[in-house]
């Protein structure tokens, strides 16, 4: 068995008939490399997966890995990432703080100054260099001060930020004192053409992790990953990341598909929108299952949305994050992958880690605010939802006609390619969600098993023009077993690669026990009411478009 790094290698009839499992990567010495025993079973998937992480960025054969680690600006990364874990180090336990962490923070943040020496940094980041300079040289004795050690992580993140994204300029925040910034698209109109302009008025991913209560993640060259575990510390707009995404057969954002969300009968007794409904749906998902680096091909819509979400999510976390720090303190962390494991699966359940498929999950961030007596609260977790305004004209003239009925195959009619080489693009005011979906109730509880939250995470549904509404959602341990059943029968019947069943319409409906199931959901679903709303003048007084 083989898996095959190259982008263009194999068509896609070749790899089905060849069992390939193509992995995007941009390294042309990355051609292919032999995998033994990698369709034994979903353990032997992952520890296969692991090997070729660890191979991925410090393939020396040919010097790039070496002379990518060697640059001055990752030294300098790299310094800078000694010195955040020393510090959080302290942060952990602050009662045991002693002169060696003083000195280890000391020396971090020297290599920092040293790694910058030489660079061509701009005048406010070098200003910024030469301020933490002085803050050093001033405050030898005192260097675990928090307010201190605060004031070196803002300028550290500066440099880290001119030399990721490349700008001149980092805007502070007009509120609380906190660096943030706000990057938008190069134009500021909402079309460049006759196309979308999907990165107008998004925030770089850059800013975010800038600001001095987030805690990114680490770059990917600087994380050893010795177990699935460690997928957590892999960036999401990362290769690793996505490499790792592409071993999973069932992703929290595909659950709804499998469970039969989709179907014709279970979509109307749960409300969905007829744009949810078709059973094209299941048959994604079930291929994905059988081959989890099969990728959904998107229509120019779909490749619009999806661009719109992921360009501004940072706006909507970003908006979270302002506003819960409004009223009480709080940190937020940037996470990767979070793969079920065998604990995960409680034993009022009945059900087998050996019987489910490999079940992962990404949620957007965590995040924990410090309570009145001062001790921090558990991890929680937030989802960002981000309803693109954009769409095609012969769309937006009718949004609920008849134009929209669906095909198993294809899916709705206005996806058609033929109508979208003469259909010009609409910008609707849409608001946030005022409902929340039955699809993201179950995306979030699939987050929360795999990320090991216990009590709730919030969505956030996220508008440009019109604010953000903030929903709390609560941790049902009786859904997520009903729901893992189902995700184990659905495996069972159609999953396996000794079985050809092919999944039918309505798949679930005449299963015992599905409708009230989808029952339980929709029930669940209705007491996830809108807990907080950011209106668009507050969003505007945290960031300064």
């Amino acid at each position: 068995m083989w898996i095959c790094f190259s982008p263009g290698c194999a068509s896609r009839a070749v790899r089905d008939t060849l069992c390939f499992w193509p992995l995007r990567y941009s390294w042309r010495s990355l051609a292919v490399t032999p995998a033994r025993l990698f369709y034994t079973n979903p353990l032997e998937t992952r520890r296969c997966l692991l090997r070729h992480i660890q191979f991925l960025r410090f393939n020396t054969n040919n010097g790039l890995g070496r002379a990518f680690c060697m640059s001055q600006e990752n030294q300098l990364e790299k310094s800078w990432w000694h010195f955040l874990q020393t510090l959080q180090q302290r942060e952990k336990s602050k009662s045991q703080v002693c002169d060696i962490d003083g000195v280890s923070l000391r020396k971090h943040a020297h290599d920092v100054l040293a790694s910058s020496g030489s660079l061509a940094l701009s005048v406010e980041v070098e200003k910024k260099r030469q301020e933490l300079n002085q803050l050093l040289q001033e405050h030898q004795d005192n260097i675990l001060d928090e307010n201190l050690c605060r004031q070196l992580e803002v300028l550290g993140n500066a440099i880290l930020y001119h030399l990721e994204s490349g700008k001149t300029t980092l805007p502070v925040s007009r509120t609380k004192g906190t660096a943030i910034g706000c990057v938008v698209s190069n134009s500021q109109d909402k079309f460049i053409g006759k196309q979308p302009n999907v990165l107008w008025r998004s925030i770089d991913k850059s800013i975010l992790r800038s600001h001095p209560l987030y805690r990114p993640l680490p770059p990917p060259y600087l994380i050893k990953v010795a177990s699935c575990h460690d997928f957590r510390m892999l960036r999401q707009d990362s290769e690793e990341w996505k490499i790792a995404r592409s071993f999973s057969q069932v992703s929290a954002s595909t659950l709804w598909k499998i469970l039969g969300f989709g179907e014709r009968r279970a979509a109307t007794f749960l409300g969905l929108p007829n744009s949810m409904k078709g059973h094209h749906h299941a048959i994604h998902a079930w291929k994905s299952l059988l081959n989890p680096s099969f990728e959904e091909v998107y229509d120019s819509v779909s490749k619009i949305r999806l661009k719109w979400g992921h360009s501004h999510e940072a706006n909507c976390l970003l908006a979270f994050l302002e506003y819960m720090h409004s009223f009480q303190d709080i940190r937020m962390q940037e996470v990767g992958l979070f793969v079920l494991e065998k604990g995960q699966v409680l034993p009022q359940w009945n059900i087998f880690y050996e019987e489910l498929p490999t079940i992962s999950a990404s949620p957007d961030a965590l995040f924990r605010v410090r309570k009145t007596n001062g001790v921090w609260s558990v991890w929680q977790l937030c989802e960002a939802k981000c309803r693109c305004p954009f769409v095609p004209r012969i769309v937006a003239s009718s949004l609920h006609s008849s134009l929209e009925t669906s095909s198993p195959e294809k899916g709705p009619l206005f996806r058609n390619k033929d109508i979208l080489n003469y259909a010009n693009w609409s910008f609707l005011n849409f608001r946030p969600l005022e409902k929340l979906s039955p699809i993201y109730f179950a995306q979030m509880q699939l987050q929360m098993l795999c990320a090991n939250i216990e009590e709730q995470g919030y969505l956030i549904s996220y508008s440009v023009t019109k604010g953000s509404n903030i929903f709390q959602v609560t941790r049902s341990n009786e859904w997520l077993g009903a729901c893992l059943s189902f995700v184990r029968e659905f495996y069972n019947r159609y999953g396996r690669k000794e079985s050809s069943a092919y999944p039918p319409d309505d798949f679930f409906w005449d299963v015992p026990g599905y409708q009230d199931f989808l029952q339980l959901t929709k029930d669940l679903t209705s007491q996830c009411t809108v807990w907080k709303h950011i209106s668009y003048e507050d969003f505007n007084s945290y960031i300064k478009f």
